[in-house]
């Protein structure tokens, strides 16, 4: 076996230790310099390891039981990706925080993890409210060119994977399980659409079932990846305030949408936004508070025609907005050959969905960021 192969095989051994955890890992790395080391130092150095008992019995039983060379096998097999800090594609931003993993199982583009990174979440019993949010929201991030992170749950997390692709743009989906064990099942088309362009990863080895517990761990990942995190809809009590918890820890810009305080599930999104979360409304809030406003490229335009309109009637008057500029509304008219009531409809949505402004006298633009 090659010398990188060979590290590689006894990482994955060593990830599939139970008990042992990401700093532990960590710094057994840093005491013996490297996963092959570490896998065949001698028990006694590991009896002196200022390590739990049960640790360090974990350790020295597991290393007996289990065979690195075929562990790599299997993740090789399945087309699955292993990345470890050292390693140049880990990503960034995550390396920065409390607790990072030490190790990142990868099924799908490893180049999905480089450029920004913005997560997504929310709650599992998403309302048409919700839908709605979300969907302005995944749009508007993905033509501006960032990635889409979420945690594949039911609810709010698998309409934002789907509606990222169904915007043409990359997503990364956070695991609580083994990348063998899609969870929930239903998802397993969807998992197979994200890795086209996109990417599933874990930290937990092959064959880890979605335990409950795994999910509130999983979560730092899904905050730590990315550079804020918004939240769609939230009940009082929800899981999605813990991944929340974790972004603060970790100094990233938080996002609420407000709702009805009559709704339940917008009673999180309320107490978050009482609690210093910026409320959003459009996605200049979001833009403008990451410093991060783009304005649309040439390159860009035919994308946006295609990604932020919802009509073919849309996608007309969007093109001649795009190949002028600015245009009167009797312009808009004569050039999309539309009626004028139903130009008139037409551009009330698209202002209200911040699409286009009226910069006065009944000319249009679109809106740009």
């Amino acid at each position: 076996m090659e010398v990188k192969n060979r590290e590689a095989a006894f990482w994955v051994a060593l990830s599939c230790v139970p008990l042992l955890g990401a700093v532990r890992l960590k710094k057994l790395i840093e005491v013996f310099h490297s996963a092959e080391e570490t896998w065949k130092t001698k028990d006694d150095l590991i009896e002196k390891l200022n390590f739990p008992n049960s640790v360090k019995q974990s350790l020295l039983e597991n290393r007996r039981k289990i065979d690195p060379e075929s562990e790599l096998q299997k993740v090789e097999s399945g087309g699955f990706k292993i990345i470890t800090y050292q390693d140049q594609e880990y990503p960034k931003l995550l390396s920065e925080i409390h607790d990072p993993p030490v190790m990142l199982y990868l099924y799908g583009q490893i180049s999905a993890l480089r450029g920004t990174l913005f997560a997504v979440v929310g709650t599992r019993k998403v309302t048409s409210y919700g839908e709605r949010v979300a969907d302005y929201f995944v749009s508007q991030l993905v033509f501006r060119g960032l990635t889409i992170v979420s945690g594949m749950a039911r609810g709010i997390d698998s309409l934002v994977h789907s509606q990222t692709l169904e915007n043409q743009g990359k997503t990364v989906a956070v695991l609580g399980s083994g990348l063998d064990i899609i969870y929930p099942p239903e998802n397993r088309k969807l998992a197979e659409r994200i890795i086209e362009k996109g990417a599933l990863i874990s930290e937990y080895p092959l064959g880890t079932p979605p335990l409950r517990q795994n999910f509130p761990v999983r979560n730092r990942l899904i905050s730590g990846l990315s550079v804020g995190l918004l939240v769609v809809e939230a009940a009082e009590k929800s899981g999605t305030l813990i991944t929340v918890q974790q972004a603060l820890a970790q100094n990233r810009k938080v996002f609420a949408v407000p709702g009805s305080i009559f709704n339940p599930l917008s009673k999180g999104t309320l107490k978050l936004i009482k609690s210093g979360a910026k409320p959003v409304e459009t996605i200049d809030d979001i833009m403008d508070e990451l410093n991060l406003g783009q304005h649309i490229t040439d390159q860009k335009k035919p994308a946006f025609i295609e990604i932020v309109c919802q009509s073919n009637e849309e996608k007309l008057i969007c093109k001649a907005l795009v190949e002028n500029e600015a245009l009167s509304i009797d312009e808009i008219k004569r050039k999309t050959g539309l009626s004028m009531a139903l130009v008139n409809s037409i551009l009330t949505k698209m202002e209200i969905r911040g699409t286009v402004i009226n910069s006065g006298g009944a000319v249009y633009a679109l809106k740009k960021s």
